[in-house]
């Protein structure tokens, strides 16, 4: 296929970075409408969200807490609302895709194959689809790790101290994001250890600075985990070891089978796009060996050596794809860089990619659409609207009386409730101690009762 023929897409972007960014946050800006359109019900996720949100607290529960700080925040100018919940995630994957394409302009030679990043990551289904469809935390935690790596690159070329305070940051931000993004920041800081160039970046005294920053962003949360490790790693944990078999070793290999899986649903359509755009050149490829793709081979590998260390533990027997998007990002990055380095007729190789990843961009949305369509299908994963009939200090009351509170059983059907009473205040049953010390007396810790 000749460029002059069918490199439409990246004759208009290579070279034009503003326009990449304005492609991208027009698709951005369509979810958004999608889902203010779809209104509701919320997915599960949101609906804790919309609850937890009332307040700003060290700690929420299972999960580690920045995800709720920010949509608080997004709550504050648009309210509790559809709005402000596709406003924060889809913000939060456009700073995905912004990372990837800022570190594939530090990282690739070729503006078309620089073009084509961003559109390459559409290739990876847990984030073009999973994370519109139904993910929170995982979103932020992606996103987190994506201006880690980023941060790390600069820092490699620069040694800036600015970058550094980056590095720290990122580092914070993912670990307030998820848990489970030790595993790709531990992979990061040991694959930088095994590669000379990234290797100075350790052994220099500005990592002091990174060390410093990303202490200030966890203390907060590392001091309230202290008083609540059970409900919250606690939680974590128990979630991955329950309903599975009870046999250690059963559960070893249910979650080595659950781990190679998913990363095969992660890596497999990135890397037969590649293999195709390159005319079947994919070993040849994929031995080409740069500083920055032997960096990102030793952070895949020491991230599944982790996460099956895991799994061995016992930890890991209810293992899901999209937990690997913190580590497999960047994936499709990393094959347009071993392309890069391959050479041949890049150009070529680049619009394929980058065709393929505009059908993936249109496919997304028209899917989000077809499914609110048939939304009769998909109910049961979504959370119904919530009947304006609940316990309030044990009297069934209904209505929309702001002056009074209203309880729900969970945090689920509390923050659909919110969303129905249009912002007005509402307590889980499960979740008493949130209210206790905020202005109400302890009045949920004292008389909630199911």
């Amino acid at each position: 296929m000749s460029t002059d023929r069918g490199g439409l897409p990246l004759k208009v972007f290579a070279g034009h970075p503003g326009r990449v960014l304005a492609l991208l946050a027009a698709y951005f800006f369509l979810q958004v409408a999608i889902r203010v359109w779809a209104g509701l019900p919320l997915e599960k996720d949101e609906a804790e969200q919309v609850f937890f949100s009332q307040w700003f607290c060290a700690g929420y529960g299972k999960q580690p807490p920045l995800y709720t700080w920010l949509q608080r925040v997004v709550f504050f100018i648009t309210g509790p609302s559809v709005l402000g919940l596709a406003v924060l995630k889809n913000s939060l994957l456009l700073g995905t895709y912004v990372s990837v394409f800022a570190a594939a302009r530090r990282t690739l030679s070729d503006p078309w194959l620089v073009a084509a990043a961003p559109l390459a990551t559409f290739l990876v289904p847990q984030i073009a689809w999973e994370s519109q469809r139904d993910l929170t935390h995982s979103v932020a935690a992606t996103f987190s790790v994506s201006v880690l790596l980023y941060a790390v690159v600069v820092t490699s070329q620069t040694r800036r101290p600015i970058a550094y305070a980056v590095v720290g940051l990122a580092t914070g931000m993912a670990v307030l994001s998820k848990y489970n993004t030790v595993i790709p920041i531990a992979a990061i800081l040991m694959a930088a250890l095994a590669c000379r160039p990234y290797r100075d970046v350790v052994r220099s005294r500005k990592i002091l600075i990174a060390m410093a920053v990303a202490t200030v962003v966890i203390a907060p949360h590392a001091v309230w985990l202290i008083d609540h490790w059970q409900a919250s790693v606690g939680r974590t944990a128990q979630k991955l070891m329950t309903d599975v078999p009870v046999e250690h070793w059963a559960r070893v290999r249910t979650g080595v089978v659950a781990v190679l899986s998913g990363w095969m649903s992660v890596v497999a359509l990135p890397s037969v796009v590649v293999a195709l755009a390159c005319g079947g050149e994919l070993f040849g490829v994929m031995s080409e060996r740069t500083p920055i793709t032997r960096f990102l081979t030793w952070v895949f590998w020491i991230g599944l050596a982790l996460i099956v260390a895991m799994v061995v533990a016992g930890y890991g027997a209810r293992f899901r794809a999209r937990w690997l998007q913190p580590l497999l990002f960047c994936y499709p990055l990393y094959l347009l860089l071993k392309l890069d380095a391959f050479g041949g007729d890049r150009r070529t190789a680049a619009t394929r990619v980058a065709w393929v990843g505009l059908l993936a961009m249109a496919a997304v949305p028209t899917m989000m659409v077809l499914r609110e369509r048939g939304s009769n299908d998909v109910q049961d994963s979504r959370c119904p609207p919530y009947e304006i009939s609940t316990f309030n200090d044990g009297l069934c009351v209904s209505g929309r009386d702001r002056s009074r509170f209203m309880i729900a059983k969970s945090a689920v059907d509390a923050g659909v409730l919110r969303i129905e009473l249009q912002g007005a205040p509402v307590h889980s049953i499960a979740h008493p101690w949130l209210s206790e010390g905020r202005g109400d007396g302890g009045y949920a810790s004292r008389s909630l009762r199911p």
